[in-house]
């Protein structure tokens, strides 16, 4: 065991280094958004092979961009969120108003007055403001990017719309308008009617391009909303797919030859970006929006200090960077952060950036079905362990297949981590099946030729996680088992499935320790394990993940004490982990200094800030979150089976003949995991992974100490 402890040892210090995050500026007075609704990476990669300025694509900055909303996907909930820098959604019938058109068969201007007192004239009106405001938990942040930029002297504008000719959808005023509501801009004046156009409108270049030669001021905000593009995608389904096919590629041209025409004829900058992308792409689960930008303003490629990734922003972003490219700071309540722009970043690569986003559609489109397999497997391997370990105990060559396939289960999270690279290059169904055959080879490598192969593999597993996230985290970002930028709930570090796996198995090695037979060499045993697994999971270069690092304090804490020869009570269980939460807690924080900004470091903030409002959210949408999980994710099948196995385990009382390591990591990994359920938003999904690792393990060592059907008297296999 001494040659494990010192490979551990020597790979945390080879690897304990940080990653580098570069910040960088940007000087400009001009910007243009466009806005550009139901365009997807679809089109993008069409004009890539089929535009007429392929110089101006390639100059161009391409992104990926999340587009999760407060509510259901929805262009209004898209754009609220954007204009908002903070998750939100709309509310029913919200649109702008031109001066004298009617809502509920009055004037707007009556209807402002009726309402709202209102009697400032304006170009634009938003008389559902108040409902806008009240329906998010940041309602605040209505109309504040306008407000901030009135403020500050910045000229805006809006033109344009995404009209039917059954509905208005004029969202692209939610970026101007100021808390009251106004906005100026010419809505109408800059669409035409054309009869051959999807619903009889299109949008007037000409006019668009006047209006925006004649803007003189030196700071001025200007958003159009090209609605062409949703209006065509809008009557596709009435259309033969011939003469789709030849108006998208018409369209495509014209908003082509319209970006080539700004961003050649002013100094503007432009910024061109889908709140969401057509219906088609969001049900293949194409489900990222494309980003460009142009101008001398946007110097490099853009990098979210929200996702902490280059090729995939956070919607959240844009109104705080609008503010940032006036060098006004964004308001401290838009949880978004400005995008930065990396003036020495390597070339922003096209071909490569629509592979890479391509990949991720791919584990996206296939990540419940693979999933859902990949957990009933586990399922079928527990509860066949668990039956044929009683059944069949007197069988030696079913006690050694039964070993093997545990190994190999508790291998296979290590080969869906190390084998993600292959899986655009084989498809989902031949990786899984190599998963499991590297599975099964390595699971029989390690019982043959380990005399401790559940050790073993643990430590392979803390390995190549720690390698992993210490390199940015690729693997785990397109792993089946990582966090899906796509879905938004993480976009860095360690996510909860394999935060469960990690702890279990570094409390596995911690527990290593009973063997020491001096009392400093175990402190320096926990130490070490406990002091380095808390690194990787709390620092924000790391792991980031706030509730996996308090569950491993609580949990190693728990085994440390153990370890010195202290008999644990039910008081002092509660005092020993009260007392290491808090610890923990304060670890947390240190952490944080001097490191990049995240969600970990924002709560911090707020909490010493007196936010009491925002932890008690924090807490009740952990608990919703779970409770969601629980109720309808896969993961419940293996956090039911695992928990009910290990209560027959205890209740048989099987394990009353394990040594003393392995009765200690038994205890300490009830705690880790129970801790994880408690303190994860994703709590349900960590205890899981963290008790599926945890009774495998049990299992195997139970199979291993049978002989002719009957335990043996002692045993030492870990």
């Amino acid at each position: 065991m001494k040659w494990f402890y010192s490979c551990l040892l020597a790979s945390m210090l080879i690897l304990g280094c940080s990653s580098l995050a570069e910040a960088f500026e940007h000087e400009t007075s001009n910007l243009i958004l466009l806005l550009v609704p139901s365009l997807s990476f679809d089109e993008v990669e069409w004009l890539l092979e089929h535009g007429q300025h392929s110089d101006m694509w390639e100059t161009g900055h391409l992104a990926a961009m999340n587009i999760r909303s407060d509510g259901p996907y929805s262009y209004l909930n898209s754009t609220v969120t954007l204009s908002l820098g903070a998750r939100g959604e709309g509310v029913s019938d919200w649109n702008a108003f031109e001066r004298g058109e009617l809502v509920l068969g009055q004037p707007v201007e009556a209807i402002m007055q009726q309402w709202l007192s209102q009697k400032q004239e304006s170009q634009l009106y938003h008389p559902y403001l108040p409902q806008l405001v009240k329906k998010n938990a940041q309602g605040h942040l209505v109309g504040r990017l306008g407000t901030l930029l009135k403020q500050h002297d910045v000229t805006m504008n809006v033109f344009g719309h995404s009209d039917t000719a059954t509905e208005p959808h004029r969202y692209g005023s939610l970026f101007v308008m100021d808390g009251q509501g106004r906005a100026t801009g010419d809505l109408q004046g800059t669409v035409r009617a054309l009869m051959s156009a999807p619903h009889g409108m299109a949008m007037n270049e000409e006019a668009l391009l006047s209006k925006l030669r004649d803007q003189t001021d030196s700071k001025a905000f200007t958003v159009i909303e090209w609605g062409d593009l949703y209006r065509l995608f809008d009557q596709k389904k009435n259309m033969p797919s011939a003469i789709f096919a030849e108006k998208r590629a018409k369209e495509l041209y014209r908003l082509e030859t319209f970006i080539h025409n700004v961003t050649t004829g002013s100094a503007s900058d432009v910024w061109l970006l889908a709140p969401i992308m057509h219906d088609e792409a969001y049900k293949q689960k194409k489900r990222l929006a494309p980003t460009y930008f142009w101008g001398s303003g946007f110097k490099g490629s853009p990098y979210s200090a929200s996702t902490r990734r280059s090729d995939v922003l956070a919607n959240v972003d844009v109104a705080p960077t609008i503010l940032s490219y006036f060098h006004i700071s964004p308001d401290p309540q838009m949880t978004g952060r400005p995008l930065l722009f990396q003036v020495d970043s390597v070339e922003n690569d096209k071909e490569a950036i629509v592979s890479e986003v391509n990949k991720r559609f791919t584990i996206f489109r296939t990540r419940g079905a693979v999933l859902s397999s990949y957990i009933t497997m586990l399922v079928v391997m527990l509860l066949v362990a668990s039956i044929g370990s009683w059944v069949k105990k007197g069988n030696p060559r079913w006690r050694l297949g039964m070993k093997m396939i545990l190994a190999s289960a508790v291998s296979t999270p290590l080969w869906l981590l190390v084998l993600t690279p292959f899986v655009h290059e084989v498809g989902p169904y031949l990786f899984v099946l190599t998963v499991i055959g590297c599975s099964l080879i390595l699971g029989w490598t390690a019982t043959q030729l380990s005399a401790q192969p559940i050790w073993l593999l643990g430590f392979l597993l803390v390995a190549a996680i720690s390698i992993d996230l210490m390199n940015g985290g690729p693997f785990i970002a397109t792993s089946y088992l990582g966090y899906d930028p796509i879905i938004g709930a993480r976009y860095y570090g360690i996510g909860n499935e394999f935060a469960g796996l990690y702890i279990a198995a570094a409390v596995l090695l911690i527990t290593g320790a009973v063997w020491q037979t001096e009392l400093w060499k175990r402190l320096v045993t926990v130490f070490v394990v406990s002091g380095f697994t808390l690194m990787m999971l709390g620092m924000s270069q790391f792991g980031a993940n706030a509730g996996a690092t308090l569950s491993a304090g609580i949990a190693c804490a728990f085994v440390g004490y153990t370890l010195i020869g202290k008999q644990l009570s039910k008081w002092n269980l509660v005092i020993v982990s009260g007392g290491a939460l808090l610890i923990t807690l304060l670890l947390l924080f240190v952490l944080q200094m001097n490191s990049p900004s995240t969600h970990i470091g924002d709560a911090y903030e707020r909490l010493l800030s007196g936010d009491i409002q925002y932890v008690l959210q924090t807490m009740k949408r952990k608990v919703a979150m779970n409770m969601t999980i629980f109720r309808y994710s896969n993961w419940t099948q293996l956090f039911v089976t695992s928990y009910l196995l290990l209560g027959v385990l205890i209740w048989t009382q099987s394990a009353k003949k394990y040594d003393a390591g392995q009765s200690l990591f038994l205890k300490g990994g009830i705690v880790a995991s129970v801790a994880l359920l408690l303190l994860n938003d994703s709590g349900v999904v960590a205890a899981a992974t963290s008790m599926f690792f945890i009774v495998s393990t049990n299992y195997y060592w139970l199979l291993a100490q049978m002989k002719n059907g009957k335990m043996m008297s002692e045993g030492k296999e870990m």
